[in-house]
């Protein structure tokens, strides 16, 4: 476990996964900010001093690390809770004393009992840390008695690893790091009397518990503090949002409630720059809904080959396309909206797209009419969203009328390969635009087999896609349920979820590396949520993730 620590931070001294799969990728991983150790502080019980402690020696030999270990006097092992408060107390005072003279510590939480992690953990929160790490492995008989045999021999430890070997064993960053708690930093004079100077490397007599005694009186006290400052914001700031950020150490909420970002409008420019750069988590977007004017155009341009077989094919379909051609080029909008029928039917003109033309497959309907737009995305989007382009219109517009805006993307326009394909690259192009770093995209499977698609077919296109964005950004798959549709259309979503979380093969593991979860959505007033709980039970089952879009057109007994 020390090599495996210490070969992620000093790769170029202890280049132990130099042919790991992430080599030549660590600018990407969160230990690329952690800084390098010049020794190490390993902390055990007597026996397993005696078990490692000429490894160590030998393995520090090797790479020039220094390695200093300490144990508590005449304990072999940690047998009980006497033992386990004697251990703490170590643990305590070494990583109280390691951060007294800065740089703070890395601490590592591979290695050891379950009780020393707690130690330590706690330890990294009272008294900070330059970093939280661990180790995990994924080693199977051979490849773990192949590790083990490794373990013998230091100097092969100072090597980097076999490569099936290396790409089983990960470092992975908990924390990049933390300074000192206040409360720490207010009662330090206390703590250095109790903690006493840094113990001697090697067994450490271990009487009492005084640094931990002070350590627990000083949580009890800020938990006692936490709660009345709880008890007074309810008092003081009824309107107060963001509930959770109240815990943060006081001199985080004092920036948060002093800085100002965009004070005027000489910063405006710099504040929007700032907020973009921000990485953030889209956990509400809908597959249907992620396209503006120009990225509809795009996504149609997906089938403009077998829009013009269609053309060909079929006269009526080519004149109208024709005739709304002349009409956007000559940027007649009332001509254009009585074309496409927005006139004769402003709600669910766009709908009616879909099978307007006997013999044209979906979507061939709305990519040619999508097509007619091309270099003309602003009347198209004059034309679906018209007066509700001014945001102070949009609000309260009602959860019917917000879906249609969608009719022209959505299920109308995913109903084949291109299409879907299409529509997920904007949806990755526009998360690296806005700096989205990971996505939970909702979408109906079972919505997108109109134009010939099983939905098994559907569901490999949006994982293999989602995967292919990834790792940045990271795009995970909800399965939209519609309450507003038939008991027995729920169920087959349900069914399909379930029948691909159990199937085997390229698909399900796929299918398992983007799955998030299934959601139940659409108007609330066509069903109570509770009249789905048997169709859902099969993934309650399963301990599937579930929300549920509420609040939107009912009041809160819905939610």
């Amino acid at each position: 476990m020390v090599p495996e620590a210490v070969g992620a931070l000093v790769p170029e001294r202890v280049p132990l996964f130099a042919r790991a799969a992430w080599k030549g990728q660590e600018a990407r991983l969160p230990m690329a900010g952690l800084p390098p150790v010049g020794e190490v502080w390993a902390v055990g019980t007597a026996r397993s001093a005696e078990v490692a402690g000429e490894l160590l020696a030998r393995w520090s030999a090797e790479t020039g690390i220094v390695v200093r270990l300490w144990w508590p006097a005449d304990m072999d092992d940690i047998r009980s809770a006497d033992d386990a408060r004697r251990m703490a107390e170590l643990v305590h005072r070494l990583v109280f004393c390691a951060g007294l003279e800065r740089p703070l510590p890395v601490l590592s939480l591979a290695g050891g009992r379950k009780t020393m992690s707690a130690d330590l953990q706690q330890a990294a929160q009272l008294y900070g840390h330059a970093g939280l790490l661990h180790v995990v492995e994924s080693l199977d008989g051979p490849s773990r008695a192949e590790l083990e045999a490794l373990a013998r021999d230091p100097a092969a430890l100072a090597r980097p690893l076999p490569e099936g070997l290396a790409a089983r064993i990960r470092p992975v960053v908990l924390s990049p790091g933390q300074p000192p708690a206040d409360a720490v930093e207010a009662e330090r004079a206390t703590l250095e009397r109790a903690a006493g100077p840094l113990p001697v490397p090697g067994a450490v007599p271990v009487d009492g518990t005084p640094l931990l005694d002070e350590a627990e009186r000083i949580r009890r006290e800020a938990e006692q503090l936490r709660a009345s400052f709880a008890m007074s914001l309810d008092t003081d700031e009824r309107q107060g949002a963001f509930r959770a950020l109240y815990g943060l150490p006081l001199r985080s909420l004092r920036w948060l409630r002093e800085t100002r970002i965009g004070d005027g409008a000489p910063a405006e420019p710099r504040a929007l720059e700032w907020l973009h750069a921000l990485p953030k988590a889209e956990l509400h977007c809908h597959l249907g809904g992620v396209l503006d004017a120009a990225g509809m155009v795009r996504v149609a341009a997906s089938e403009a080959q077998r829009v013009a077989h269609a053309r060909r094919a079929a006269p009526a379909f080519d004149d109208g396309l024709a005739r709304l051609e002349q009409a956007v080029r000559a940027c007649d909008l009332e001509r254009v909206r009585a074309l496409v029928g927005a006139d004769r039917d402003p709600e669910g003109w766009a709908r009616a797209l879909r099978a307007r033309w006997t013999g044209v497959p979906e979507p061939l309907g709305v990519c040619g009419v999508l097509l007619a737009f091309a270099g003309a995305e602003a009347m198209l989007d004059e034309l679906v969203f018209g007066e509700l382009r001014d945001p102070r219109r949009f609000v309260g517009v009602g959860i019917e009328r917000y879906e249609r805006l969608g009719d022209l993307q959505g299920s109308g326009l995913l109903q084949s390969e291109a299409t879907l394909r299409a529509a997920m690259r904007e949806a990755a192009a526009r998360c690296r635009r806005e700096g989205i770093r990971y996505l939970e995209l909702r979408c109906s499977p079972l919505n997108c087999t109109r134009g010939g698609l099983e939905a098994d077919a559907v569901v490999r296109v949006l994982a293999e896609e989602a995967e292919r964005a990834g790792p940045d950004p990271d795009i995970r798959l909800i399965f939209t349920a519609s309450r507003h549709r038939e008991t027995g259309r729920v169920r087959q979503l349900v069914e399909l979820t379930a029948r691909l979380l159990e199937s085997k093969g390229d698909l399900a593991r796929i299918f398992a590396s983007r799955f998030a979860g299934i959601d139940l959505a659409g108007a609330e007033h066509a069903a109570e949520a509770a009249a789905f709980r048997g169709a859902f039970r099969p993934l309650h089952e399963r301990v599937v993730r579930v929300t549920i879009h509420a609040g939107e057109g009912q009041g809160v007994h819905s939610v």
